[in-house]
């Protein structure tokens, strides 16, 4: 049996979203392994204007990309997009030589589908990297009649296509539940947990950034990272406003983009004292220490929804980091990473008299989030880093004639 991996993502190379890493770092991994590894993405990045500079095609990595027909200003012409990509894999697929395992993760959705017709008509076993879960995420997005209409005619697809995979990656037991309940098999299911992005040094302030966007608070609490549908801002907004707490005893900083960011602005400006929440765009990988050491806290948020479906990256940034979690969820596996390992703290959607407390409270006792910072990272190194993440995919990877 041969060694060509085909590797199937939208976003990769040059893109700099956090997302688009985790497909660069397994390939050149792969490569490394013996492996000839050619990956097919698109054209167009996630993020505008932040770059990843290191091109893996100097590893080995074969690059194609399908230039995208549209740009990607709203949901439908990104619709648009991840339907002519697929399509366009496909044929790109059964017009070349045909690889050993195909790898692909779950963008675009409709890749999925796709990946699981090649198996039906050429016999190429495929694994998938449930980065979400689909059509669940997607049918979120849309309205409540429009959701019932198509979950009755696309989640049977999508069900079989994960259940014809010859292994489903997942990023922790909260989603493997969820797949189960797609009727996959225990067997089948690799939990593979996201690892940390980036240099983890943290450059404290005052640093280069805490002077430029004039941080000088007490107690820092940092959001890094998209706040799109999956995320909650209300609880955390709402504790800060009943807390009455001024801008220069606590800041909240979201460095971010995402669809429900505006939500957060609007209600920050109308109900908040003025800078007491500051809201920046997302910054370059290369920043990270500067915005990471502005944080005496990092918040990660999950609507209790999707639980399961999503599966937050920025909780291994956050801890690889040493920085204590402020978690606003009602995942049970995070709640359990973060109490298990006095790690942070956490608190229920919705429960702000709770967290209002919190903040009243947190910011005068700092020694213990020295010492929560400290399990954070000993909790990281031990159980997700990159190395042992991607010598898990290696073994997959490795190993998959033996399941076939």
């Amino acid at each position: 049996m041969g060694k060509e991996l085909l590797l199937i993502e939208q976003y990769f190379f040059p893109d700099g979203w956090t997302g688009a890493q985790y497909p660069i770092n397994i390939a050149e991994r792969m490569v490394s392994e013996g492996w000839k590894v050619k990956v097919i993405c698109g054209n167009l990045p996630y993020v505008i204007d932040n770059f990843y500079k290191n091109d893996p095609r100097e590893n080995g990595v074969i690059i194609e990309y399908v230039n995208l027909p549209v740009p990607q200003k709203n949901v439908f012409l990104k619709l648009i997009n991840q339907i002519y990509f697929s399509l366009n894999c496909f044929l790109k697929i059964i017009l070349n030589k045909k690889p050993n395992l195909i790898i692909t993760l779950t963008n675009p959705p409709p890749i999925i589908i796709i990946v699981f017709l090649v198996k039906k008509i050429y016999k190429i076993p495929y694994i998938v990297i449930a980065m979400d879960l689909y059509p669940e995420v997607l049918l979120k997005n849309l309205s409540k009649k429009i959701s019932i209409i198509l979950k009755t005619l696309i989640t049977p697809i999508f069900n079989i296509a994960y259940r014809s995979a010859s292994r489903v990656v997942s990023l922790g037991k909260s989603m493997s539940t969820q797949l189960r309940s797609k009727g996959i098999s225990k067997s089948k299911i690799v939990v593979i947990r996201n690892w940390g992005l980036g240099d983890f040094k943290t450059i404290k302030a005052p640093n280069k950034l805490s002077r430029e966007w004039n941080i000088s608070s007490e107690f820092n609490l940092i959001y890094s990272g998209n706040l799109g549908i999956a995320h909650e801002w209300e609880t955390l907004l709402k504790a800060l406003r009943l807390s009455k707490l001024r801008s220069e005893q606590l800041k909240i900083l979201f460095i971010s983009s995402g669809t429900r960011i505006n939500q957060a602005k609007t209600f920050a400006k109308k109900f908040l004292p003025l800078n007491s929440v500051i809201f920046k765009p997302l910054v370059k990988i290369e920043n990270l220490p500067l915005t990471m050491g502005l944080a005496d806290m990092a918040i990660v948020t999950l609507r209790s929804t999707y639980d399961g479906l999503v599966s937050p990256s920025k909780l291994s940034g956050y801890l690889a980091r040493g920085l204590p979690i402020l978690f606003i969820g009602s995942d049970p596996e995070l709640k359990e990473i973060i109490e298990t390992n006095d790690a942070g703290a956490v608190f229920s959607p919705g429960d702000y008299e709770s967290l209002t407390k919190y903040l009243i409270s947190i910011q005068k006792n700092k020694s213990k989030l020295l010492r929560q910072g400290k399990n954070a990272m000993s909790y990281y190194e031990n159980n997700l880093s990159k190395e042992k993440g991607l010598r898990k995919y290696a073994e997959l990877i490795n190993n998959f004639i033996d399941y076939l």
